[in-house]
């Protein structure tokens, strides 16, 4: 544009005058290329060239004419330039390709920057967004600070368009001192991978794009780039420059470069007749890209385009393999040489001895393997290996960062460094745990965890765990706990939670974490029980319970972190997985406290709040009153809406019928959920618990919700499984009839268990008996340990009620042949114990049992 031409204009007129001219040239520029092009004049591959002398040019114009206005302006001049980038930058512009620019200034910041930034805006989006162009633009200093791996990429096509010519060469010397080799290198081949998942794995495809499918653009692209950078050239041609090196013979470079000009042809003329960006070769365009190109079909253009696809796949591929091979040094100890790390002989060992670790993060990090020579290394130099603040900072920033954390870790152990790291751990791993849960050494439950822990954040384990995973705010807090968590364990300690907390805190204060990081995973460590402990004995529809949990880890963060470790801990345990009521009820208490701490409950009427809410079902108000009357506030405000009008109803049907006995599944097909209505009878839960009994049903947990009606209305729920699956159809019938009939008095409890051959008394080998009176305000807690076998619950639950104790829950938990019942008890008219009667009753349980 003539800028004299430009000045005769009034200052009021140039914008507009600007936008217009500029993209007026676009228009009819883009217009008579594509043309020429469809007509057969214009050889495909000319419109790379034609639009990138017309896309410079008009970048040109627009950088000279936001400089000549800020100079007008008076302003104190900065020294600025513009360039291209990605696939403006290697010019590679096919029609509707996006046009990628950044601004270069040695300074972040000045007001003739500002001018001419903010002129350089308003142009570039009237102009290129006015035809129906994309384009990007940025502005950089020449101090290049933290930039990801595909602006990365872009930068290193970068290429001078306008401007002072020293800031793009400044520019681009701080570019080649920033890049790291080997990061580069290992992010493009991820990249690639995520793309073959995405696009197509393999060159044989009936609809390939173009650009990003196996033997697409992008594959001759990443081998261009990893080899421009693992040689140092500032800008390069895989024509020229491959040629002087081992990577590729002549044949092979011929071969590559024919296959990329006729993509890159075929990419051309498909924007062209699509009239927008199209990548994707669909059958819609096959035909009209043979025909136009002179086959015969498109049987027979496809043919020459898969041909194009192979060649690239396999040359880009082999050469990315040569360069690998041929190794690289990547620190004054180690180097690259295919897949593998290994080690430099000559490396001084007084650098080796702190530097060792971070071999293990290079494999950490790109997924390579130890080779042999520096396996033998570590093993025979471990004993100087002295760990330095920066050795420590590796390990974290691998326990952080790294992929495939266990597996780095298992290998730090097998080459028996892992003492050197925590000296805490010695014999770890060859060291059972006394509890009878524990399937493996403590070490190899510690690794089964992190891997466990991997499979939440990688959604292995389901959506809802990823996302809760990867909203914390730091993942090495939950990393570093469970590495520690059990470590106390080495030592006998009765209380190991609290011994390994105080044993991580000690290791802490050598590394550099900060005194929060601390403070949180010593809670998650010292608690890391409590959770599982809470869900598996305690009612969980009492407000106590959750009150005292959500007091105990105070904030949502503790709360997450807490949740998963627990979750992660049963499924570490053995190869079995853990009880599905186990799970559940973990995520009961998380849900629960979780609401609490995010919204925590006001103190206004319940049965207010639940009037509003239960109206709409049931229209009867005086029946809703008095079932508000006569339940505790707990109740309405724990259990959900619709299983509260679900309660209700089959309340209302006892008036006419016999107890209510109501079947269904979870949600997950795990266990059934049995509820039952009934009126009061004495020894309630054991009666149920014969039932369940006698037709050989495993009963996890029972809850009891007693009504002060007249007479008393006790709705029962009862979580149960047959042979570890969810009782059956044919069985759930026969048992309903059974619990009808005992329930309703109609039948004797001993006959049934006689008729299925059940015994009536047993022994029960007990283990302890503890009484708590300090946990719920309404309820005596007695704790039960004993060995497991089918019927305990029954015999338990004869016994207390034989004593003269009202059972309001029931909580059951067992594992490789031990149970663990909790049950929260009351005496005549709902009383709690007293300490003295809690002594007097233990005894009474024990010699009875």
């Amino acid at each position: 544009m003539e800028l004299d031409f430009y000045y005769e204009k009034d200052k009021k007129e140039r914008e507009s005058f600007v936008i217009y001219h500029l993209r007026d040239r676009l228009l009819y520029g883009r217009k008579i290329l594509f043309e020429r092009t469809i007509s057969g004049f214009l050889d495909p591959l000319e419109v790379e060239n034609y639009l990138n002398k017309l896309y410079r040019e008009v970048c040109s114009d627009i950088l000279k004419i936001c400089i000549m206005e800020s100079r007008e302006e008076g302003l104190p001049e900065e020294d600025i330039c513009i360039a291209a980038v990605g696939g403006f930058g290697r010019c590679e512009m096919a029609p509707y390709s996006d046009i990628d620019l950044v601004f270069l200034s040695s300074n972040e910041e000045s007001p003739f920057l500002d001018s001419v930034l903010k002129r350089g805006y308003r142009l570039l989006s009237d102009i290129f967004f006015g035809i129906d162009l994309e384009i990007g633009y940025s502005f950089r200093t020449t101090e290049i600070k933290h930039i990801d791996h595909i602006t990365r990429t872009s930068f290193l096509d970068s290429n001078f368009i306008s401007g002072n010519n020293n800031i793009f060469q400044e520019f681009k010397r701080n570019f080649w001192n920033r890049l790291n080799l080997v990061e580069f290198i290992f992010a493009k081949l991820s990249e690639r991978e995520i793309a073959y998942q995405k696009f197509g794995d393999n060159p044989y495809l009936l609809n390939p794009n173009l650009k990003e499918c196996r033997g697409g653009l992008r594959d001759y692209h990443t081998f261009k780039w990893i080899f421009q950078s693992r040689f140092a050239l500032s800008n390069c041609s895989i024509a020229q420059d491959v040629e002087n090196t081992y990577v590729l013979e002549k044949d092979d470079i011929n071969r590559l470069e024919l296959a990329y000009r006729f993509l890159r042809k075929i990419r051309i003329l498909l924007h062209i007749m699509a009239r927008k960006r199209q990548d994707f070769l669909s059958k819609i365009y096959q035909p009209r890209l043979a025909e136009f190109l002179g086959y015969k079909n498109s049987v027979e253009f496809m043919k020459e385009l898969i041909y194009c696809l192979e060649n690239i796949s396999e040359i880009s591929s082999r050469g990315i393999k040569k360069i690998l091979q041929e190794g690289f040094q990547i620190s004054s100890c180690f180097s690259i040489k295919g897949n593998n790390i290994t080690y430099q002989y000559d490396a001084p060992i007084q650098i080796f001895k702190f530097d060792f670790l971070r071999a293990f993060e290079y494999k950490s990090l790109y997924d390579l393997d130890l080779a042999i020579n520096l396996e033998e290394e570590l093993i025979k130099q471990r004993h100087k290996l002295k760990p330095n603040d920066e050795t420590m900072n590796i390990f974290l920033k691998i326990l952080k960062n790294g992929k495939n954390k266990a597996s780095i870790l298992r290998k730090i152990q097998s080459l028996g460094l892992f003492e050197i790291l925590i000296p805490d751990s010695k014999e770890m791993f060859l060291t059972l745990p006394e509890d009878p849960m524990h399937e493996f050494t403590i070490g190899e439950h510690t690794m089964v965890m992190i891997e466990t822990l991997e499979m939440f954040e990688k959604g292995d384990f389901g959506q809802e765990i990823a996302e809760i995973f990867n909203s914390l705010s730091d993942p090495l807090i939950l990393y570093l706990a469970a590495l520690f968590h059990d470590i106390a364990k080495l030592k006998n300690s009765l209380n190991h939670e609290i011994e390994s907390a105080k044993i991580f805190v000690n290791w802490a204060k050598k590394t550099r974490l900060d005194k929060n990081t601390i403070n949180n995973v010593f809670f998650i460590i010292a608690n890391h029980l409590q959770m599982v402990r809470i869900s598996r004995l305690r009612d969980l529809h009492r407000h106590e319970t959750i009150e005292e949990f959500v007091q105990l880890v105070s904030d949502a963060e503790r709360l997450k972190n807490l949740y998963l470790i627990s979750y992660a801990d049963l499924y570490s345990l053995s190869k079995k997985k853990p009880s599905p009521i186990s799970i559940y009820q973990l995520n009961e208490l998380f849900k629960k406290s979780q609401s609490k701490l995010i919204k925590p409950t006001s103190k206004a009427n319940f049965g207010d709040i639940f009037k509003k809410n239960i109206k709409k079902s049931f229209l009867n108000k005086e029946e809703i009153n008095l079932f508000i009357d006569n339940i505790p506030a707990t109740y309405l405000m724990n259990i959900p809406q619709d299983t509260i009008a679900f309660h209700l109803e089959l309340i209302s049907k006892l008036k006419t019928e016999s107890p209510q006995v109501y079947f269904e599944d979870s949600i997950n097909k795990d266990f059934s959920k049995t509820t039952i209505a009934t009126y009061e009878i004495e020894g309630l839960l054991w009666k149920i618990a014969a039932v369940f009994y006698a037709h050989n049903l495993d009963i996890h947990t029972a809850e009891l919700y007693k009504f002060s009606t007249d007479p008393p209305v006790v709705i029962n729920e009862i979580w149960a499984t047959y042979k570890n699956r969810p009782i059956p159809e044919f069985l759930a019938h026969s048992v309903q009839k059974d619990l009808q009939d005992i329930l309703s008095l109609k039948r004797d409890i001993y006959n049934l268990l006689k008729q299925k051959n059940k015994d009536i008394e047993f022994p029960v080998k007990l283990f302890n008996v503890n009484c708590l009176n300090n946990i719920s305000p309404k309820s005596t807690i007695i704790e039960i340990v004993a060995e497991d076998r089918h019927g305990l619950l029954y015999r338990l639950t004869q016994t207390l009620s034989a004593l003269g104790l009202y059972i309001q829950t029931a909580k059951i938990s067992t594992w490789e042949g031990r149970a663990e019942d909790a049950f929260y008890v009351t005496k005549e008219n709902n009383l709690k114990l007293s300490d003295q009667e809690c002594q007097e009753y233990l005894r009474k349980i024990i010699y009875h049992i």
